[in-house]
């Protein structure tokens, strides 16, 4: 038969809950950091459909101005106008999108830089107390 000593069941299930405790700690701390990885996800994805939506923007006033007229733009834009609408990339605001300027609703900046046929697209915004940003270059060719 065995002998237990005074204390020791006590001392047993003492250990056994903050064993548990930190087991359950630990899957609080990660069930935490991954809600704040869906959002950042989430922000991440809809910068990038902003991007793709200025580029089929882009791609529809290229053929309206004409190639010649495309390729020779070297200027920076801020296109946080709504896009859908039938404005003309000369009718977007010169310069980079100013500290407090949006797109309407969103969180989010979205600066174009066209140079010799070539357009950057950057989507910016701030997560957490940093600046993010998703870019993308496209490569314009006359066909």
């Amino acid at each position: 038969m065995i002998k237990f000593s005074k204390g020791q069941v006590l001392i047993e299930l003492l250990l056994a809950v903050v064993l548990s405790s930190v087991a359950l700690i630990g899957m609080a701390q990660i069930a935490t950091k991954s809600l704040g990885n869906i959002g950042s996800s989430k922000n991440r994805s809809d910068a990038n459909q902003y991007a793709v939506q200025a580029v089929e923007w882009i791609r529809n006033n290229k053929n309206q101005m004409g190639w010649t007229a495309f390729v020779a733009l070297n200027v920076t834009k801020c296109a946080n106008d709504d896009l859908t609408t039938a404005l003309i990339i000369n009718g977007l605001p010169d310069g980079a999108c100013g500290l407090n300027s949006t797109i309407a609703g969103t969180i989010y900046k979205r600066d174009l830089v066209f140079s010799a046929g070539t357009v950057t697209i950057t989507v910016t915004w701030l997560e957490k107390g940093a600046n993010l940003s998703s870019s993308q270059v496209i490569i314009f060719k006359q066909y």
